[in-house]
């Protein structure tokens, strides 16, 4: 930061203070979070730097999120799909989307959820994002559990956690998201709780894996 401010380089600038912003997110400091985040927020929107506003408005609405402001969250979200639309970015559209998806859910408006959802993974299917489809898959999983629709639930998980051992997909941190959703549908029967015990003992073998080494996450 302090070497970015001494040669005048703005995006530099921009760049330095919304990593700290995520940085002291993952602390816990909303408070830093939050100020580190407007810092590189402003200096991307003076310069242009698309890249980095987006960047600071998803952190935004992460450290919203996590002070269970959803819907500031989701205004911050809104903004994403607005600007990655306008610079035509299907990826971000996608990652966009399913972060409106997932904070709907969290409000429990779950057929809003299921739509953000449902496009989020077209795009990633539109893309070859097998990845991206996966953590889509996973979440409509998880928002189908709360409308008690069970089967179709496992449904989805199961193709998640299978999408993830293509050749083309590397996400440990989405594989094990589905097994783990899969293993807490919180189902009772004895079929149900064999299954559990299946997909709880898979989800733990991918966290041990996921400690060897560290997993990078789209932002």
């Amino acid at each position: 930061m302090t070497l970015a401010q001494c040669s005048d380089d703005l995006q530099g600038q921009a760049m330095a203070a919304g990593g700290l912003a995520n940085v002291y997110l993952l602390q816990g400091d909303l408070e830093k979070a939050l100020d580190f985040c407007e810092q590189g927020l402003s200096i991307s929107r003076e310069i242009g730097y698309r890249q980095g506003e987006l960047s600071g408005l998803g952190t935004l609405a992460n450290v919203h999120l996590e002070a269970d402001d959803v819907e500031t969250a989701i205004a911050y979200f809104r903004d994403i799909l607005e600007i990655a639309e306008e610079i035509q970015s299907k990826q971000t559209q996608g990652i966009a989307l399913q972060s409106l998806g997932v904070a709907y859910s969290e409000r429990g408006e779950y057929e809003e959820a299921w739509e953000y959802l449902r496009r989020s993974f077209a795009i990633a299917q539109d893309m070859d994002d097998y990845s991206g489809q996966a953590a889509a898959l996973s979440n409509m999983g998880i928002v189908l559990t709360h409308l008690i629709q069970y089967d179709e639930a496992q449904d989805c998980l199961e193709a998640a956690a299978t999408m993830l051992h293509y050749p083309c997909s590397t996400s440990l941190f989405s594989s094990d998201m589905s097994y783990n959703s899969l293993a807490h549908q919180g189902r009772t029967n004895i079929w149900q709780r064999s299954l559990k015990c299946r997909f709880l003992h898979k989800h733990r073998q991918i966290s041990k894996e996921k400690t060897q080494g560290y997993i990078v996450l789209p932002l």
